[in-house]
């Protein structure tokens, strides 16, 4: 958990801030942005040779508090966030009076902008995005960072690559760091309404569960096009055509990311997005026939938005989501109508039309018990990497004679047919290796996509906690499937206290300390090992008056007494 500044102090003008000509190894070029922070610079490395974006903190503190800014930047640098969404930092320093922050400069709109122009969205197009987020945060937090501060300005939305699928997402999330290194000095961070956690803006303590919280902020302004506020919170309107169903299931997910006390809020950010997407397919989103607005459709090749250095990475996490092939028009997500056989002369075949010879409706019959093998053994595909244990899939393919008749376009199979489902495993604390039937799988919370049906052995283990595993069934009945696992440890348990300290400090210094009667050093000093309780607590000093005070101990703690001593008069 962190513990929130308490020292509010202001923020200077950075209006009236001159840049300098560099900040360390970063030569400024010009100025991109200004915050409550200070203002943001695009610089160059000449060394890389590379864009990079420097932010520069203009705080009304004193010299020394910005000084361990700069190192507390400069920690935050030093072991970067492993994940391909998160924008890394790249270095920290102090330039002049002014500590500051570079990072990996990103060409590319911001969410803020993209909104006015697309919200709201329907879930199956938000979902991409709300997603990868989810997955920076909790990157973020396994390197025991927290951003405390996300805002849809904070989220870089890149076009679609022409390499990805249509509907395919990238995006980039920074500002991670920043607020905890504020708050380790007990300098009041910004808060930003209505993202901001009602903990951290009320000066409290927080943890990942207040970066849910605006996670749930920019979803319900991306589903609704409205932020909430206040007793208003589920204001604003569902994208038209979500099913009354889908619309109970978001309001409930929304209201438990937005809920005031942390202890009523999802647990992470995984959590919340999963919750969304009731009856929802969750995956790429496949492009329908008809054009819908999205956030991530692909634009012309001249008009995509580009990262500069360095390149995003976008290979997935390995095996985590399963790719979903490209599938006939026939087999898509999307409503279709049955295809009618398009030969011009084939509704002229007909009893009553014997002299077309038999020849050409064999070869249509043959045509067509081919074209039905070849779908149903595609369907049936190679044996899945995970398969269920001592789990039977039965063949898609009809049993029994074939008709020699007429033949008859046979309609689209329904996606149910697929017979997969998704397993979603998470643990406390987070970071577990999880294997499935043998196989690793990712770390926690991990998702697995596209499992036949079928029963699983699950195992989820960490270093320092014992191994945990399960039997898991994904079934028609039950297609998404999510399991939490506590993990013990495997630590031996500290001893538990049953004394305390005292530590006695006298103004002037040099007094002689007895605890109930028993003089025991003189001041400044330390007494360890004493019971649980109040103690009585008596100082003296030659031409001073005796001061006598009682300190309640308590087993595992250290108490602090300070006592001024009076001149006696004579």
């Amino acid at each position: 958990m962190i513990v929130s500044g308490v020292l509010a102090l202001p923020f200077d003008d950075s209006a009236g801030f001159t840049a300098p000509p560099a900040f360390g190894p970063f030569r400024v070029l010009h100025q991109i942005g200004s915050g409550a922070l200070g203002p943001v610079f695009r610089t160059f490395e000449p060394q890389l040779e590379k864009l990079v974006a420097v932010k520069a903190f203009r705080l009304d503190v004193v010299p020394e508090v910005t000084s361990q800014l700069a190192d507390a930047l400069r920690r935050f640098a030093a072991t970067p966030i492993d994940h391909p969404v998160v924008v890394s930092a790249v270095d920290a320093g102090l330039e002049g009076t002014t500590a500051f922050l570079a990072t990996e400069y990103v060409a590319a709109e911001t969410l803020d902008v993209r909104l006015r122009q697309i919200a709201p969205l329907r879930i199956e197009a938000a979902l991409p995005l709300l997603h990868q987020v989810a997955g920076a945060i909790e990157a973020a937090w396994a390197m025991g960072v927290g951003h405390g501060s996300l805002h849809p300005r904070d989220i870089f939305v890149l076009s679609a690559a022409r390499d990805h699928a249509p509907g395919a997402t990238r995006i980039r999330v920074a500002g991670f760091g920043v607020v905890p290194a504020l708050e380790s000095l007990r300098i009041a961070a910004p808060i930003r309404r209505p993202y901001t956690a009602p903990e951290r803006a009320e000066g409290g303590g927080w943890d990942i569960r207040a970066d849910v919280y605006s996670l749930a902020v920019i979803a319900h302004e991306l589903l609704t096009g409205r932020r909430p506020g206040g007793a208003d919170e589920q204001a604003g309107e569902l994208a038209s055509g979500t099913s009354d169903d889908l619309r109970v299931a978001i309001r409930q997910a929304l209201s438990g990311g937005l809920a005031a006390d942390p202890g009523l809020r999802f647990a992470t950010p995984t959590a919340f997005v999963e919750a969304l997407t009731t009856g929802v397919e969750v995956g790429p989103v496949v492009t329908p026939l008809g054009h819908t607005p999205s956030l991530f459709d692909v634009e012309p090749e001249s008009a995509v938005t580009s990262v500069i250095e360095p390149v995003v990475h976008d290979e997935p996490v390995p095996e985590l989501v399963a790719p979903v092939a490209a599938l006939p028009e026939a087999m898509s997500f999307r409503p279709t109508e049955p295809r009618r056989p398009s030969l011009p002369d084939l509704a002229a075949w007909s009893d009553a039309a014997p002299s077309r010879g038999r020849g050409l409706v064999a070869a249509i019959v043959v045509t067509a018990v081919l074209a039905g093998t070849g779908l149903g053994y595609w369907l049936r595909g190679p044996a899945a990497a995970d398969e269920p244990v001592a789990q039977h899939t039965p063949s898609t393919v009809a049993d029994g004679p074939v008709d020699t008749e007429v033949p008859v376009a046979t309609p689209p199979a329904p996606v149910t047919d697929l017979r997969r489902g998704r397993l979603l495993v998470r643990s406390v604390p987070a970071g577990a290796m999880v294997s499935v039937n043998g196989r690793a799988r990712g770390t926690t919370p991990a998702t697995i996509r596209n499992l036949p049906f079928g029963t699983y052995n699950i195992a989820v283990s960490r270093s320092g906690y014992q191994r945990r595993a399960q039997r898991v069934t994904v079934s028609k009945g039950a297609p998404a499937r999510d399991i939490t696992v506590e993990l013990v440890s495997t630590a031996p348990l500290a001893p538990v206290a049953t004394t305390g300290a005292v530590y006695v400090e006298t103004r002037p210094a040099g007094a002689s300390v007895s605890i109930d009667g028993t003089p025991v050093g003189t001041a400044p000093m330390r007494v360890p090992e004493l019971a649980p309780g109040p103690h009585r607590i008596r100082v003296d000093m030659a031409g001073h008056k005796s001061v006598t005070t009682t300190a309640v101990v308590r087993a595992g703690q250290q108490t602090l007494v300070r006592l001024s001593l009076e001149i006696s008069v004579r």
